[in-house]
């Protein structure tokens, strides 16, 4: 079953923003999922769930409700399995004001067998950095992908030890893309920790 909805899906008629689904096309693509795709959403709940303290299913429901609603855009190019999930950390970082996005930790690094491995931009200069400083440099991180939230995904789930055969599927992209997207964001935190010394 397609799991986005088909390029010529109301040809301008209902669609105003363009490149956006309507929640009507997101109700079609949801009703049409596959076991898989309800998996991925699932995992993805289940994984940002243990972030914000809040049960996976409550996080599913609420990405779910606010897609059909219209409160949350899909890109038409977006598969709505990755966009839910998408959503879903999303709604999980609002819940978690205190502690902002997940903690810096040791777990940015390149997979074992990657050539060409991450700088570690994990270990603040000084051990005592208050968790503040921590959420600054977080989001000043985060601000590089530039809205690109499969990067962000991809960068939040490495911060989490997630594995890469993992990560794909709960972003949805081929082999492929995979790598792309990996060397995307190699390069960008490579280029910040070099512009940043003292991040490293």
């Amino acid at each position: 079953m397609p799991t986005s909805a088909p390029q010529d899906a109301n040809d301008g008629e209902t669609d105003v923003a363009g490149e956006i689904l309507s929640p009507d096309e997101i109700r079609l693509v949801i009703s049409a999922f596959s076991d898989l795709d309800w998996l991925r959403v699932k995992k993805a709940a289940m994984y940002f769930a243990k972030r914000c303290g809040r049960d996976w299913e409550e996080l599913q429901n609420e990405a779910l409700m606010r897609s059909l609603a219209g409160d949350r855009k899909c890109p038409r190019h977006v598969a709505v399995p990755t966009f839910l999930g998408n959503a879903i950390r999303s709604i999980a970082s609002e819940r978690n004001e205190l502690d902002g996005h997940a903690p810096l930790t040791d777990a940015i690094e390149a997979e074992q067998s990657s050539p060409a491995g991450l700088i570690d931009i994990s270990r603040p200069s000084d051990p005592a950095a208050s968790t503040l400083e921590a959420q600054k440099l977080l989001a000043e991180v985060i601000a590089l992908f530039d809205g690109d939230t499969t990067c962000e995904t991809l960068f939040e789930g490495s911060l989490e030890g997630m594995e890469g055969q993992e990560l794909r599927e709960l972003l949805g992209l081929s082999e492929k893309e995979f790598d792309s997207k990996r060397r995307l964001l190699r390069r960008r935190l490579n280029s910040y920790a070099e512009r940043n010394p003292h991040v490293r």
